[in-house]
């Protein structure tokens, strides 16, 4: 196993969250806990001004781990495995966490497709001994060309 555990997680607004949930149920393996976390709205920065949720769901079984990122990963078209696979290193940081973010409303439509905005935001914690990026960076193109065959 290449990866110790998966963090998914979504934020919206708290009348989205029966929604939200459905769709991480969805792209998650079938015993997982979504949690939900009120956000009160800020009041200094103004980064966002009225109430938010955020549901997550941590992946700690292999099993489910297993499960979850072969989904993801198969799931994704040629042109963001592309993406993802020939820009690898920004993909992954020093602590050895490979971030994925996935279109909410894709996935709502049962896609896999990569998003910057509105998206859910997926962090495997790659197993790489020793734990340096450049180890995490191989252990997940490994992932990544394990998937294809």
């Amino acid at each position: 196993m290449k990866i110790h555990h998966i963090t998914v997680s979504a934020f919206g607004k708290k009348g989205d969250a029966p929604r939200i949930r459905q769709v991480l149920l969805n792209l998650l393996p079938k015993d997982a806990e979504v949690e939900e976390k009120v956000l009160e709205p800020e009041t200094e920065g103004e980064v966002f001004t009225h109430e938010l949720v955020e549901l997550k769901a941590k992946l700690t079984k292999p099993s489910e781990v297993k499960e979850f990122s072969s989904k993801v990963i198969s799931g994704l078209d040629e042109y963001d495995r592309e993406k993802i696979t020939s820009g690898i290193g920004r993909y992954v940081d020093d602590g050895c966490n490979f971030y994925l973010r996935l279109s909410k409303s894709e996935a709502e439509a049962g896609n896999i497709v990569l998003e910057s905005k509105d998206c859910i935001h997926i962090a495997f914690k790659v197993a790489a001994y020793p734990a340096k990026k450049e180890n995490a960076v191989e252990a997940v193109r490994e992932l990544f060309s394990d998937e294809k065959r």
